[in-house]
């Protein structure tokens, strides 16, 4: 009687060890657009000028990412994984390019206040020199005028 009620517990035992096994052991899966995504997000999160330049971005690219990980983790559709992984990437490149774009902005707003500073220059040396003639002709009409 023993015998009886012992052997269908050991192989209830041995199956819950089995699947709890497989579940441990079970590599997770990986998905090709998660993994591009993951890995571009990574890449540009670690550019300090997309940090300094484009936050905002750079934070929606990481959301976008998180999504698309617990749909993944979620045994979601493929299909709505592979969506949301695609968002997140082009949202990470969207934050690379934000960032390129506002740095080439700055170094417009540079060039333009260096243009205007040499252009400042280029006037006060004009004055300067307008000055230094009027003066000489000054300092020959008045040797003129003793002569």
């Amino acid at each position: 009687m023993i015998q009886r009620k012992v052997v269908p517990a050991l192989a209830a035992l041995a199956a819950a060890g089995v699947l709890l096994a497989g579940c441990a052991g079970a590599p997770v899966a990986n998905n090709a657009s998660l993994d591009d995504a993951r890995a571009t997000y990574r890449s540009v999160s670690a550019d300090p000028q997309v940090q300094l330049r484009a936050p905002v971005e750079l934070a929606l690219a990481e959301r976008a990412l998180a999504k698309a990980e617990t749909l993944w983790r979620d045994h979601a559709p493929e299909d709505l994984v592979a969506h949301q992984a695609y968002l997140a990437l082009q949202r990470a490149r969207i934050a690379l390019n934000t960032a390129q774009y506002r740095k080439a902005e700055s170094a417009v707003a540079t060039s333009g206040e260096q243009r205007n500073r040499v252009l400042l220059r280029a006037r006060e040396q004009e004055a300067e020199s307008a000055k230094s003639q009027a003066r000489a002709a000054e300092l020959a009409r008045v040797g003129d005028a003793l002569e």
